[in-house]
């Protein structure tokens, strides 16, 4: 298969974001490379997000309403109407560069990957911020946190298929993470430091909107659904303490954002016991700052 034969197929789930999905779906309209489709799907929006996309006059842009039943769900029925070799992911409030799909290509041609990831950086308040993007085996990487931007993801259709998104309401917000990491216990996830996409920070992004009581619940179900499935533990069962740990963390910080203290400090310690490495982590630092700001 030649480079220009490649085809993507572009999944962006939206939920009242049609003040971002047009900025997210032109973005792709612009790419240097052509052979794609986009399909837009709608998880039961109430604003105008159907007529906006509707409006969009291009062959290769797909709208589809669905009930509202969370990214993970609407991801995968995207996943299941694709016709691409390969799969990109895009929330509909990121937007990607115009060197995204050709950079897609080049890295397929060169790595044949399964499952790979291309660089990203964050956009917040018109600030351009660069997060660590790192090549070659991210898998330890994602055991250690959600290094990935899910609009920089790339996978074989087949692999889409055959490993959907867990589709639970308790773990929206984390459907992601859990998802790369059950794709580590399957595949080398493959990455370039490439940037062709960016993450764009906004007061309704599901980080701020996050509650400690919530981030609690859905790094619950990411431990326990790790323990039971196979291959995870296969391949990656000693490293659950680093997981449980990482997860700990981020539910301390939460904690902390919400100002309650004590639960705070339990699930600090607690992500150290579990692994103490993390004591050099930038979260650690965020949760200190929180603590000491707000008390």
């Amino acid at each position: 298969m030649s480079n220009s034969d490649l085809m993507f197929s572009i999944v962006i789930p939206t939920y009242n974001r049609a003040n971002f999905v047009l900025k997210a779906v032109e973005s792709y309209l612009q790419q240097d490379y052509s052979n794609f489709e986009i399909i837009v799907v709608d998880d039961g929006s109430t604003d105008s997000t159907k007529n906006e996309v509707l409006a969009i006059k291009d062959k290769r842009v797909n709208y589809y309403y669905i009930q509202n039943s969370e990214r993970g769900a609407a991801r995968n029925f995207g996943t299941r109407l694709a016709k691409g070799d390969y799969i990109n992911f895009c929330d509909s409030d990121d937007y990607v560069y115009k060197n995204h799909l050709t950079c897609a290509c080049k890295f397929i041609a060169e790595e044949k990957p399964s499952v790979f990831h291309t660089g990203y950086n964050i956009i917040s308040s018109d600030k351009i911020k660069f997060p660590e993007n790192p090549s070659g085996v991210l898998n330890e990487f994602i055991i250690r946190g959600n290094i990935l931007h899910v609009s920089a993801v790339f996978l074989k259709r087949e692999v889409a298929l055959k490993y959907p998104f867990v589709e639970n309401r308790d773990l929206s917000g984390s459907e992601d993470w859990l998802q790369w990491l059950l794709l580590s216990a399957n595949y080398d996830i493959l990455g370039s430091n490439e940037i062709t996409s960016a993450y764009v920070l906004h007061g309704d992004n599901s980080m701020f909107l996050a509650k400690g009581e919530n981030t609690f619940k859905r790094i619950n179900f990411i431990k326990k659904y790790l323990e039971e499935n196979v291959s995870f533990q296969n391949r990656y069962g000693s490293k659950m303490p680093v997981v449980s740990g990482s997860g700990d963390l981020l539910i301390a910080l939460d904690f902390a954002l919400d100002k309650k203290k004590g639960k705070s400090l339990k699930f600090f310690v607690q992500s150290l016991f579990s692994d103490p490495s993390l004591i050099f982590s930038r979260r650690v630092l965020a949760v200190l700052k929180y603590l000491l700001l707000r008390w």
